[in-house]
């Protein structure tokens, strides 16, 4: 068979620098001249890349900044900002029916990528043998461009063909000549991811193995640095709503691998438009991405009937594995697990790839819904309209986020829209959410992802984490927040979650590596280790004695702090709380009990409180670290010379009071941990460590008979009374030693009002 071989030698010229991920400049310049002759012969020389002139000043693209800055007689060079109406909003006729639109803050997106995102190939210098142009966009038919000296970073590079007669050939090569991705199809468009970096230059060919009718030709080139979401599921069909941004081409069919990834069955058409269908285009609706730049590739691991093994879904995480895929989103759950789906699952976390996945619609606990409860994945809850619960979300431990999920109306087969109701519909908009947040805070590890999920998300429900809604309704106004996430994460032990397992596990950015790590359980150091991998296995056991675990996790480096995280878990088999010498009666009774069941004060060995007996600064200081779990300790070098730095609960303790500007000891610079505390001494650290020490919370604050307006702890004492954490008497007695009773008093007071 003869070969006919059509060869496009593309070599792509960047004129102009850096363009960031994701940005939508079209490098239009404003070029101010010294005259308007020198501008109108500038204009003769350059009649394409003048695109309007306004006497002595020009509207010129397609140029580098460098070389127009240093043009005869040019004062002055910059960049064409772009300007839109303030009333801007997206045109999508069905916009309305997307009601939880409203409810993740979509607006902040719209904000965001007021535009879609450039063709990073467009207005780019091409020669064709002789002829020399700008790449336009316009249908090229020659069989050799060459684009000399690009310098553009790129992860991805599409032709499109006016019409694909049979099957095709599309290679990617460098400015060495060395392939770099190829694809072959029958569709008129075919994709390449290429490796993510700064091209010199890029090399495109086609080719066919058969003659046909036409030459091939090529109707649009496209380049993008986009982010990669891949959708597990039943496929998806071609869409009247859909941008390029789907890539048909790069999909894989693992129920007929003879089939392109089209769906027959809706579902994963729905999910893909809940987080890419096309947005400002005067059609349907807009995806939760908006005009980012995100690119989706489907993974057919479902049938017609919408039901996939683990063999095939694991399949299909391995494979977008090998395709860097930056997020993969999983709308599929039931019961029962397997070696395969757990390995491939933790390989992709591994990999730096968040798996974002269905809680399950079975009204009962994720423990046993698989791929939901793996620790490795990010398990989402779905809420309705009125942000409650829809009753089939299943709940547990295991949840870590929730988004609307009743209801939600989006993209499905041939052409049409449909409402659907699941966490498969609540699951792709937190896959959205991802996605932004790395085009976003581009280099964050898969630890600092969830956390900035996490931090992103407005609480639901009961206050904190709970089994339904886990951190809550992720909001993407915030997901821009310049937060710093927290570099670990406990990844199956949740804020007052039941102690009853031993074996937990430790997620840890890859940023810790080699650095030091303590874990302490009750004050007690349990590990002290050197990172050595993003997942460590830790062994925690519950106190017998203890109603909770109270874990801290640092990370040194060198005697810096890099991290530091307090979880309290409830351990349900302690032995009741009792004291032998603090009856029901007791007027303190329900402080001490309280204040000891949340853990914040223990009593003695021999199961005496001790009521009456004075607190020490550094007991208190400990105490009230329990209470307020300060996380900001910077170093561990005592600023005290009565306290060492040697690395404990204690220490740790009077130092991070320290950070926090709640203690100061005095000017000897010792802090006297073993001294008595006194009432006033008390109500002054717990008024700073509140922020309530410096002005009066009321024009007539409560006058104590002992307690002068001029006293250090005036504002103090006056501020705490005014909050109901001090009562109201007619004496304070600030000058007393505080006793045990009294500190738990207060302490429960403090609780109850952090946590109203």
């Amino acid at each position: 068979m003869k070969l006919y071989l059509f060869s496009i030698l593309l070599t792509l010229s960047l004129v102009f620098s850096f363009v960031q991920k994701g940005t939508t400049a079209e490098n239009e310049w404003i070029v101010y001249f010294t005259d308007e002759e020198s501008a109108q012969q500038f204009s003769e020389l350059n009649p394409v890349q003048v695109l309007s002139t306004h006497g002595s000043i020009l509207r010129v693209e397609g140029l580098s900044e460098s070389y127009l800055k240093s043009y005869p007689n040019v004062t002055g060079v910059e960049s064409n900002h772009i300007k839109r109406a303030a009333d801007y909003s997206f045109n999508d006729p069905y916009l309305s029916n997307q009601w939880y639109l409203d409810r993740i803050k979509f607006k902040s997106v719209t904000e965001m990528y007021p535009a879609p995102p450039a063709n990073l190939l467009k207005n780019k210098e091409a020669v064709t043998g002789s002829e020399s142009f700008i790449y336009k966009e316009s249908p090229v038919s020659s069989s050799l461009i060459t684009f000399p000296s690009l310098n553009q970073t790129l992860n991805r590079v599409s032709i499109s063909l006016v019409e694909a007669e049979g099957q095709w050939t599309f290679t990617v090569k460098d400015s060495n000549g060395t392939v770099i991705g190829r694809n072959t199809g029958t569709s008129d468009t075919l994709d390449i991811l290429i490796p993510e970096k700064n091209y010199k230059s890029l090399i495109l060919e086609i080719s066919t193995a058969t003659q046909w009718k036409t030459p091939p030709s090529i109707n649009r080139i496209t380049g993008v640095n986009n982010t990669r979401i891949g959708v597990l599921d039943s496929g998806v069909s071609q869409h009247e709503d859909f941008c390029g941004n789907i890539l048909y081409s790069l999909g894989k069919n693992y129920k007929d691998s003879k089939k392109p990834p089209y769906d027959q069955y809706g579902h994963g058409t729905h999910v893909t438009g809940i987080i890419g269908g096309c947005s400002n285009n005067k059609i349907g609706i807009s995806g939760v991405t908006g005009n980012a730049p995100v690119d989706i590739i489907p993974f057919k691991v479902l049938d017609d009937l919408g039901a996939g093994g683990d063999f095939e879904i694991s399949q299909g995480i391995e494979d977008a594995i090998k395709m860097n895929i930056d997020i993969l989103n999983l709308s599929l759950s039931g019961q029962g697990e397997t070696t395969m789906l757990e390995n491939a699952v933790k390989k992709a976390y591994l990999s730096d790839i968040l798996i974002v996945a269905a809680a399950g619609n079975y009204n009962t606990s994720t423990k046993n819904v698989f791929p939901a409860s793996y620790p490795y994945v990010f398990t989402v809850a779905s809420v309705d309209e009125r942000l409650q619960r829809v009753p089939s979300s299943d709940y547990g431990w295991e949840v870590d986020i929730s988004a609307p999920g009743k209801g939600i109306f989006s993209t499905y087969l041939d052409n049409s829209y449909h409402h659907l109701t699941g966490t498969s519909m609540a699951t792709p908009i937190v896959s959205g959410a991802a996605a932004l947040a790395l085009e976003k805070h581009q280099g964050f590890s898969i630890t600092e992802l969830r956390n900035q999920l996490s931090y992103s998300a407005d609480d639901l429900m009961s206050k904190g984490f709970d089994v339904y809604s886990g951190t809550g309704l992720i909001n993407f106004s915030k997901l821009n927040d310049d937060f710093a996430p927290e570099p670990m994460e406990w990844l199956n032990a949740r804020e007052g979650q039941p102690h009853t397992e031993n074996k937990f596990m430790l997620a840890l950015s890859k940023k810790l590596l080699g650095k030091d790590l303590y874990i302490f359980n009750n004050e007690k150091l349990i590990t002290h280790k050197t990172v050595n991998s993003v997942l460590e296995n830790v062994t925690i056991s519950p106190s017998s004695d203890k109603s909770k675990s109270k874990i801290l996790v640092m990370v040194m480096d060198k005697g810096e702090v890099i991290g530091m995280k307090y979880t309290y878990l409830n351990n349900d088999n302690a032995a009741p709380i009792s004291y032998s010498d603090v009856s029901q009666k007791y007027w303190a009774y329900t402080d001490i009990m309280e204040s000891s069941m949340n853990g914040y004060i223990h009593g003695h060995d021999n199961k005496l409180y001790k009521p009456k007996e004075y607190i020490s600064r550094r007991h208190a200081t400990m105490m009230m670290n329990r209470l307020f779990r300060w996380e900001t300790l910077q170093v561990t070098t005592s600023p005290f010379i009565d306290v060492s730095s040697e690395i404990n609960s204690i220490n740790l303790s009077m130092l991070s009071a320290y950070e926090e500007k709640v203690i100061k000891g005095y000017p000897d610079n010792k802090f006297y941990p073993e001294n008595n505390l006194t009432r006033g001494q008390m109500a002054l650290i717990l008024a700073r460590a509140l922020k309530v020490d410096r002005d009066p919370l009321t024009g007539a604050p409560y006058s104590f008979k002992d307690v002068s307006s001029e006293s250090e702890t005036f504002i103090s004492i006056t501020n705490l009374a005014e909050l109901g954490i001090i009562t109201k008497q007619d004496y304070f007695k600030p000058s007393d030693n505080i006793n045990r009773a009294q500190f738990a008093a207060m302490v429960r007071r403090t609780h109850d009002y952090l946590n109203k």
